[in-house]
């Protein structure tokens, strides 16, 4: 098994990190560091498709989204490509049920991006994205404005789940032909100042999904 560690780099992020170490792990609980990915910025959030042969990795306080293809028999990492998610401090991502698009939330500029991949995993510039609309909540620091803080698929693939932690929110779209649309329902909202974050248990998400 392998393991992937990534973390702050950077002075404004209070970085101590070094890239993306790569580890791998025996069953009797050794770690072996087999090898690090430097000169990357605040490397934070992975998403991994099924198979395990790809890596996508959102880059805290940057306006940065990167695509890696793992060697399923070293575990090393190579970098395919990097694009811009259409804004700052993207904070997760999620792969739809067909692992042919990546939804990013843009935590910095309030929006949720679409990036196309590539049969070969590498991403494209964003295809579609949706800028959140609300009112901030009551802490002024916290949430002057939308915070997207996660994108979580229901266990159908159908939904995304965004919480918002800016606005007191928890948006809910359907993903059909690699596009988002607002529900009926279109938000949950939370009470002032709860501030979601990505933390949705699965029954919570699949009951959200079923309003």
């Amino acid at each position: 098994m392998f393991a992937y560690i990534g973390g702050y780099t950077t002075p404004d992020r209070d970085g101590r990190g070094n890239g993306i170490n790569v580890y791998d792990v025996q069953p009797n609980g050794r770690w072996t560091r087999i090898q690090t990915v430097g000169e990357l910025e605040n490397p934070s959030l992975f998403t991994l498709n099924q198979a395990q042969t790809r890596l996508y990795c959102v880059h805290g306080g940057r306006a940065l989204v990167s695509a890696f293809s793992i060697d399923p028999g070293t575990g090393h990492l190579t970098l395919l490509n990097q694009v811009d998610p259409g804004g700052g401090n993207p904070v997760d991502s999620a792969l739809d049920p067909s692992e042919r698009f990546l939804i990013v939330a843009n935590y910095g500029a309030g929006s949720v991006a679409v990036l196309p991949v590539n049969d070969d995993g590498a991403l494209q510039a964003p295809s579609q994205l949706v800028t959140l609309d609300g009112q901030p909540g009551p802490n002024p620091k916290e949430q002057a404005s939308s915070h997207p803080h996660g994108v979580i698929f229901d266990p159908s693939g159908q939904f995304v789940i965004v919480p918002d932690k800016g606005f007191d929110k928890t948006f809910i779209f359907r993903f059909t032909d690699g596009r988002l649309t607002p529900t009926d329902q279109g938000a949950v909202t939370a009470r002032p100042g709860a501030a979601p974050t990505c933390n949705i248990p699965s029954e919570a998400t699949r009951a959200v999904c079923q309003q």
